[in-house]
Formats: C-alpha cells, sequence, structure tokens
C-alpha cells in the first residue's frame, strides 16, 4: 500500500507475493508450558534498540533472551537476561539452533521505529507465530500485511513505544491464558494458511504464468 501511494503509476504492475517460512521445520516441539522467558531477536537498523534497552532495564522481573549484535552488556542495569551476539550474516547460530532457543521463551517482542516502512520483524514474526509464540510488536508502518495480521486477534501491537506501554502490554499476555492461547492458536493458523513458502512459490508461480 504504500508502495502504491508513492508510485500510482505501477498500479497495474506491482504484485503482492506473500512471504513466507518453512512451516515444517518452525514446529515448536516443546510440550512445557511454563516457559516464562522474553524473546527478542533482530540486527537491522530499523529496530528500536533505546526501546528495547528501556524495556529489559524497566522490568527487572522478566528474563529477557536477546540475540543481536547491536547490544552489549553495558546496556543493561540487572542480571535479567541473557545476551547472545549472533546474525544471520555471521551464521553463529545454526536455524535448528535459533528454534532450539526460541522453544524456551513464552513470548516475542519486537519494538520498530514507528515510520520505518520497511517489513522489519517479518521473519521472526512468522518464524514465532509458527511455533505458537505470541508476538507483542509495534505499530509502525511497513507492517507487512496489515489485513490478515489483527490486533488482538493474532498479534498485540503497541501504537508507541515508550516503556509503559510495551511493559503493559507483556504484563497482559503474561497473565492473561485466555488472551495467549487465542494469540498462539491464531498466529500459528496464520502462517499454516498464508505466510508459507508453499504460497511463496504459488504466488511466484501465477506470476511467472501471467507475465
Amino acid at each position: 500500500k504504500i508502495f502504491l501511494s508513492e508510485y500510482p503509476s505501477m498500479n497495474e504492475k506491482a504484485v503482492y507475493v506473500r512471504f513466507g517460512i518453512d512451516n515444517n521445520f518452525w514446529i515448536n516441539k516443546n510440550s512445557n508450558f511454563s516457559n516464562s522467558k522474553v524473546l527478542f531477536v533482530g540486527n537491522d537498523e530499523n529496530r528500536d534498540y533505546k526501546s528495547l534497552i528501556n524495556i529489559v532495564n524497566g522490568m527487572p522481573d522478566y528474563e529477557f533472551l536477546i540475540i543481536s549484535n547491536k547490544l552489549s552488556k553495558d546496556d543493561f542495569r540487572y542480571n535479567n537476561y541473557s545476551l547472545i551476539n549472533s546474525d544471520w550474516k555471521s551464521c553463529k547460530l545454526t536455524d535448528l539452533e535459533l528454534k532450539g532457543l526460541m522453544e524456551e521463551v513464552k513470548i516475542s517482542i519486537i519494538p520498530i521505529t514507528e515510520n520505518t516502512t520497511q517489513p522489519s520483524g517479518q521473519s521472526v514474526a512468522l518464524q514465532c507465530f509458527a511455533m505458537g509464540i505470541p508476538v507483542i510488536m509495534s505499530n509502525f508502518r511497513g507492517i507487512w500485511d496489515d489485513e490478515l495480521m489483527k490486533n488482538n486477534i493474532n498479534i498485540l501491537y503497541v501504537d508507541n513505544n515508550n516503556t509503559l506501554s510495551w511493559s503493559k502490554n507483556i504484563d497482559l499476555l503474561n497473565s492473561d491464558n485466555s488472551l495467549y492461547n487465542k494469540l498462539a492458536s491464531n498466529g500459528k493458523k496464520l502462517v499454516d494458511q498464508n505466510f508459507n513458502i508453499d504460497n511463496f512459490f504459488k504466488d511466484i508461480e501465477a506470476i511467472l504464468k501471467n507475465s
């Protein structure tokens, strides 16, 4: 929508392709539902790292798992986090290792700069959806499908990136089992029915046939 609003002449040429992940791989095999960790994964410049630091420092009673090379131990006040310096390019973590770490978490948070038009956080959000891990994400301009991704249905959106807004949503999701289970179930359905590699290839195939 952003692209077409800026380049209306491309309206007849632009085609939306659903980005997808391998939902047969990103499956949560951990039956222990007592996990309490909060996950952050990300390295791109559109993530809001300042907000993340404030969230972790402002919620000392929570345990955070942070996978990023954009942060250091000096950023944090308390011993309420694990920091793994890794990124996609360095391949310090394999997908299998990352999935194993994700099986230990309860909630995934994705703070993003609000005016970002890039689909920042797309991969980790879909991976978490597929694994039944509810996602809390900034309500930013570059959300890749605002028709399918619905607040309080399959995701929780934070309308501004202040620490209070984030902590309220984390507390809500941690305490409201009904909401938690609804987001976990609907997020998984969202990937199984839409954002998977089978649909991605079907979309590409349709474009090639019609070109």
